[in-house]
């Protein structure tokens, strides 16, 4: 999507309460419409990656838990040598020099990539070959690019509440988005269960489909 992150509005039974919540409105009155899904057009194409990695996609912001997805990967690094980290997405802002600075602060520089804006085809591929997609997110309306992964195939680890969980159902490894140490054990099932892997991956085309 525009940016690696869809600026469209997301449809959710977690945006539906929230409604109901912030402004008093009834819930009779709100009736939700998930949204359609619609493939990436085109061929993927290929780009520089490491052998396995986890890919993180999507607006560099704090509400994404890109810090948290970091501090996670610090951790799984500790006891990993193989995988490695991709953030993808259009860098700018102190948010992203933050995060910068977080990776260096933990030692990982050579473990962790930042590859800017990528294109819809580029990012395809990423999505084809990482060993999983890592969008714990505080807050999001729907949550389309775990859709998009799913439908490409890739293992997702999402939040365990909110819209994340509810798009996610089953097909998904769901934790705390709060606690980095819940992601790293998620990380490191993933990394060493190829069996894991597969079930994710049956499971989340099911649920793209």
């Amino acid at each position: 999507g525009e940016d690696n992150d869809s600026g469209h509005r997301r449809r959710s039974e977690a945006t539906r309460q929230s409604t109901v919540r912030h402004f008093n409105i009834s819930p009779k009155k709100i009736r939700v419409i998930h949204n359609g899904f619609i493939t990436f057009p085109g061929v993927p194409h290929k780009v520089e990656a490491p052998a396995r990695f986890f890919l993180f996609a999507g607006v560099l912001k704090e509400r994404k838990n890109v810090a948290g997805i970091i501090r996670a990967f610090a951790l799984f690094a500790q006891n990993n040598a193989t995988h490695e980290l991709l953030i993808v997405g259009k860098q700018g802002g102190a948010y992203a020099e933050s995060l910068l600075r977080l990776v260096r602060e933990l030692g990982i520089e050579e473990r962790v990539q930042f590859t800017g804006y990528v294109t819809d085809a580029e990012l395809a591929y990423l999505y084809d070959k990482a060993q999983a997609f890592v969008f714990p997110s505080f807050i999001e309306g729907f949550g389309m690019p775990v859709l998009e992964a799913m439908h490409a195939g890739v293992p997702v680890i999402t939040s365990n509440n909110g819209a994340l969980a509810e798009v996610a159902g089953d097909a998904a490894l769901l934790v705390d988005p709060k606690h980095p140490e819940d992601v790293a054990q998620a990380m490191s099932c993933i990394a060493s269960d190829s069996q894991l892997r597969e079930e994710l991956t049956e499971k989340g085309r099911r649920r793209a489909a």
